[in-house]
């Protein structure tokens, strides 16, 4: 009978052992088989079981985390982008062509408002980097 009882606690702290050591190797979603559990060592499934959960948890979340400020970057670079071609095409063609000054004013019109377009996203952003990203 005692070694009975010794043998099924050391196959019970085996399946422990074998549970966290595939938590620790990556395996967050690993939830243990609790009926061979009795005792201390189903309580301590559980707890391994809550880890497991809790660990999965955390990293689907921070995984989105990741892609939502990977898909932010993308979108505010690319925002960046069209107004700053324009200034860009703009500017160009009032260094490089004969202009009437009429046609000056509308260039350098358009290069101020696109200039305000680009503030005014890169603004955004620094307050959405105070708000969130930088604990705001």
């Amino acid at each position: 009978l005692i070694f009975h009882l010794m043998f099924s606690k050391a196959l019970q702290m085996d399946q422990l052992d074998g549970a966290i050591r595939s938590i620790s190797q990556g395996n967050t979603s690993l939830q243990m088989n609790l009926e061979r559990l009795n005792g201390k060592e189903r309580i301590m499934g559980e707890h391994i079981n809550n880890i497991s959960i809790g660990l999965d948890a955390a990293l689907q979340e921070k995984v989105k985390s990741e892609r939502l400020t990977a898909d932010l970057i993308t979108n505010v670079s690319h925002d960046i982008k069209t107004p700053l071609t324009s200034v860009l095409g703009c500017s160009e063609r009032l260094l490089t062509a004969e202009l009437s000054d009429e046609k000056k004013q509308q260039y350098l019109n358009s290069i101020h408002d696109k200039a305000i377009s680009i503030k005014s996203i890169v603004d955004e952003f620094d307050d959405y980097l105070d708000a969130g990203l930088r604990g705001g």
